[in-house]
């Protein structure tokens, strides 16, 4: 049996890729993904990540459910809806992520002894003793 010649369409168009490839499985996601993901959030006081000013405390991954366990600066943080709402958009946007859980704890208290060196030579530079 003879087939028709490929149309056009069949050979692709000269310049322009190939469609991609579906994507391969998907990896587990780790407590290292969440963590790199959360260097993107910034504390909206200072433009330091979360991660830099030690306000994470911990993260865990069971499945497709991301859990952070935060502190703020000052028990009156008048930015921590903004934060809650800044980590749910950027590790929402992790692969396999369906559910994000933040829970915030005081103890032990948030001191400057949390920044990372990255922080304190931005504050440095900033002029902030830290």
């Amino acid at each position: 049996m003879r087939h028709a010649p490929a149309s056009p369409d069949d050979r692709g168009t000269p310049g322009v890729p190939a469609p991609a490839a579906p994507p391969g499985p998907v990896p587990p996601l780790t407590s290292g993904d969440v963590m790199s993901a959360l260097r993107d959030v910034v504390d909206p006081e200072w433009p330091v990540s979360i991660v830099d000013m030690g306000l994470v405390h911990a993260v865990a991954v069971d499945g497709g459910v991301v859990s952070v366990t935060l502190t703020l600066t000052s028990t009156g943080c008048p930015c921590v809806e903004m934060i809650r709402e800044d980590i749910r958009d950027r590790l929402r946007r992790l692969p396999g992520v369906g559910d994000v859980r933040i829970a915030l704890t005081w103890d032990p208290p948030w001191t400057s002894d949390r920044l990372s060196e990255v922080a304190r030579e931005r504050f440095r530079r900033w002029g902030v003793a830290v």
